[in-house]
């Protein structure tokens, strides 16, 4: 069974979560995309602490003994989770990034070459 004062620390941990996660999205430092597991983790979390009877009922369900085992590891796995999303979010923008870097060298080959162009044509005008 989940003690009350376990409940609650849950609660509120879940609720300063929530709180966070929402301020940054206000604020526009966190993108709604990325914010979504953090959503979810909370969400979850605030539903075990008020309804223990859920953690019991996943902690049967995963073969697991004590129900705050059943908190922890699901909010390891969604840590995870969020975890894989950063680190695709990463690689995403280091492919991102190098693109850009080769497309701006070659607009920066083409200025240099049409410089020397229009230098030539002005010259020959004279």
């Amino acid at each position: 069974m989940i003690t009350l004062k376990l409940q609650i620390t849950v609660f509120l941990a879940a609720l300063l979560l929530l709180f966070f996660v929402i301020r940054g999205i206000r604020s526009g430092h966190l993108q709604l995309k990325h914010a979504l597991l953090w959503l979810f983790l909370g969400l979850i979390n605030m539903i075990f602490a008020v309804f223990p009877g859920a953690a019991l009922y996943l902690t049967q369900l995963m073969g697991i003994e004590l129900p705050v085992n059943a908190i922890f590891l699901t909010s390891i796995v969604i840590a995870y989770l969020l975890i894989l999303q950063l680190s695709i979010n990463s690689s995403t923008n280091e492919l991102k990034k190098r693109k850009l870097a080769q497309k701006l060298t070659i607009l920066e080959e083409e200025v240099r070459d049409l410089k020397q162009q229009v230098e030539k044509l002005s010259k020959n005008k004279l």
